[in-house]
């Protein structure tokens, strides 16, 4: 928050919307509370900031100069790849849902 408030707050709503609308497809908690808890694991492990939310735990990379922008732009085309990925079961439970209507 400290190089920039405006693009990190949009990362969070690009994030908290993106998780919003496939929870709303899916009419389903899961997928979206997997996803977050997956983000946050990745983070944690893997990619951390002397000051970020996971402080100096150890982690596999240590980011020295981040970007909000580019974070921004990650965000947006991560939460596409896993729309289309998560777009197989709303699909299936569309069609379900069509042969419960008919029957």
């Amino acid at each position: 928050m400290n190089k920039s408030i405006i693009l990190v707050g949009l990362d969070y709503i690009v994030a908290g919307f993106a998780l919003t609308y496939i929870a709303v497809k899916t009419k389903s908690l899961e997928i979206t509370i997997g996803a977050h808890a997956a983000n946050n694991i990745f983070l944690a492990l893997f990619l951390t900031t002397d000051d970020s939310v996971f402080g100096s735990i150890p982690s596999l990379f240590k980011v020295a100069n981040t970007e909000p922008g580019a974070n921004l732009i990650w965000s947006i085309v991560m939460f596409s790849v896993f729309y289309i990925v998560c777009r197989g079961k709303i699909k299936k439970e569309e069609a379900a849902e069509k042969d419960q209507l008919i029957a």
